[in-house]
């Protein structure tokens, strides 16, 4: 008789949904002592798929999400056709992230009762977020034959229509819903923006302005006509739209900083600053104001105000990296570096900053003359910063600077160890093993900076000068040269090219490219005294007289020009 009242109160309790703390606490607590006695004491199957339900409730009510699905297993042995139990177990699995668990356990639902909309709404639903749209639209088109009234799975299989590329349908759809259904906020909007989205903008204008006659005070639909008329360039609309909005909702922070935004779209930076004043005038707690403010005037180059606003916007957030940054930048800019080491110095290693201010740091040291400080900010960071490229060249050009050509060949082989497809540190790294004397090494990261980077120009100059230079190789020093040149004919790579026409002995063809690097390059020594060269082979004596004097004027090493000029013949 016990068993039978007990059975009773676990109907009530589970079947009516009647909550019951004390049951919950009770069986949450003692499941694992008295569940075992209590299911063999039920003397039917029923009763005991109602316990195992009813325990399944209470442990996911605890968040025991797994021993939840255990139980319902366990349910649904004694009741193997219920569907409200496998739709609950396809829940849990979704809880659990188990996708494919929860779609198979619906589809069994579904497969139990075809006429039922539920597992087939909950597939839907399923397929919908996992972008899985095909199979989205063939559950959801179930659901809206079989439960109409189900407005939310109608406007999802039309945005699932859209999204799988059937405008057309999306669109009937979502008119056809609406129309049904006039106080359907969400079937207005979607509307709206999916006839925005396919181009149909004359409906989406429609909509949004029937929407506006039955939410004026919605300032979301405001927000959107006002985009959709920036989209066909009509900014006077645009703007006109937000005004209206504004004027019945004055204290809207949201529409006052998108019409700023929107001035900006049209360079309009007075009418923006306007905008940005009155909003910090209503709102001056308002961080956002001061943030879009200090933008502006940055990209005016007007420094010292920008530095104010971002100083404005940190006594209101003070953990805000990116105006740190931004005011750290303007400080650098208005050559405040100082200040500006400070400010970038408070960015914290876990900000996504912190390189990008690490390497604005070592660059104002180093435009401070505080070279060894550069260096050794970037060597106690180096193993915190995330790897970039080119941080790792800055660091190795330190070195070079001062000489320290072992320190700066480390930096490199470092970093073509981390980036070993870099064609840049390669190339760096050549240069580098250059001015320290190792010729062969220079020569092998050159070769592989061009096989990584064809198009790499400099490392095909730097390769033909080199190799023009110590008169070797010098017909592919003459290929190296001219591919050079067809992708970057600065006068440097001109000088080169005719350099390479010159030791190969092909004056005529060496003269048209160093008389372009001579005129190009007026001040370097080296481009004018290989014209000079050039004339002196050529035979013309007073030109060449005239380019070893231009090159005498601008080095400070001329005692070979000036026995090249001595040795010149008079004409």
């Amino acid at each position: 008789m016990a068993v039978k009242l007990l059975s009773f109160l676990v109907l009530l309790v589970f079947v009516t949904g009647c909550p019951n703390p004390v049951v919950r606490s009770t069986h949450a607590d003692a499941r694992a002592d008295e569940g075992a006695d209590y299911v063999s004491a039920l003397d039917d199957d029923e009763a005991r798929a109602l316990y195992y339900f009813g325990l399944a409730r209470l442990l996911t009510v605890d968040g025991d999400y797994p021993q939840a699905v255990a139980a319902l297993r366990e349910a649904l042995q004694h009741d193997p056709r219920s569907v409200y139990l496998r739709l609950f177990l396809a829940e849990l699995y979704l809880s659990l992230g188990e996708i494919d668990e929860a779609v198979a356990v619906a589809e069994e639902a579904g497969i139990l009762a075809p006429l039922d909309f539920r597992p087939h709404l909950l597939l839907g639903n399923i397929f919908f977020e996992q972008g899985r749209d095909e199979e989205a639209i063939l559950s959801l088109r179930q659901v809206a034959e079989l439960e109409p009234a189900e407005l939310d799975a109608r406007l999802r299989l039309a945005v699932a229509y859209a999204r799988s590329g059937d405008e057309a349908k999306a669109v009937m759809l979502l008119e056809t819903l609406w129309q049904q259904n006039p106080d359907y906020l969400l079937a207005g909007l979607t509307l709206a923006r999916v006839c925005r989205e396919v181009g149909h903008l004359d409906r989406a204008e429609e909509v949004y302005w029937n929407l506006l006659e039955t939410y004026p005070d919605l300032d979301a639909v405001s927000l959107e006509l006002s985009g959709l008329y920036q989209s066909r360039g009509d900014f006077v609309a645009a703007t006109e739209v937000l005004r209206q909005a504004l004027q019945r909702n004055p204290d809207n922070v949201a529409l006052r900083l998108y019409l700023v935004r929107q001035r900006l779209a049209v360079s309009d930076y007075s009418g923006a600053l306007q905008e940005i004043d009155e909003v910090i005038d209503r709102y001056p707690g308002e961080a956002e104001g001061y943030r879009l403010r200090g933008l502006i005037l940055m990209d005016q180059g007007d420094w010292d105000q920008a530095v104010a606003s971002f100083r404005n916007v940190l006594e209101l957030e003070p953990e805000a990296d990116p105006v740190r940054f931004h005011l750290g930048t303007a400080l650098e800019r208005s050559l405040k570096w100082e200040e500006a080491l400070e400010v970038f110095a408070d960015i914290p290693p876990e900000s996504e900053l912190f390189a990008d201010a690490t390497s604005h740091m070592a660059y104002l040291l180093r435009r401070l003359d505080r070279i060894d400080e550069a260096i050794n900010l970037l060597r106690t960071r180096f193993e915190l910063l995330p790897p970039r490229i080119e941080i790792t060249a800055f660091f190795a050009s330190l070195y070079q600077e001062l000489g320290r050509l072992k320190e700066a060949r480390e930096v490199l082989k470092e970093g073509v160890q981390r980036f070993p497809v870099s064609a840049e540190l390669h190339y760096y790294l050549g240069l580098v093993q250059h001015d320290d004397g190792l010729f062969d090494d220079a020569v092998d990261s050159m070769r592989r900076a061009i096989e990584l980077d064809g198009e790499h120009a400099e490392a095909l100059n730097f390769l033909a000068y080199t190799f023009a230079e110590k008169r070797i190789h010098l017909d592919e020093a003459l290929d190296l040269a001219r591919r050079a040149v067809a992708l970057d004919n600065a006068a440097h790579i001109l000088d080169t090219l005719g350099w390479v026409y010159f030791q190969l002995g092909r004056f005529e063809e060496a003269r048209p490219e160093l008389e372009a690097a001579a005129a190009l390059m007026p001040d370097d020594a080296v481009v004018q005294e290989h014209l000079g060269d050039l004339y002196r082979a050529l035979g013309l004596f007073e030109r060449a007289r005239r380019a070893y004097l231009r090159a005498l004027e601008h080095t400070q090493e001329g005692s070979e020009l000036e026995t090249k000029l001595e040795e010149l013949p008079h004409e």
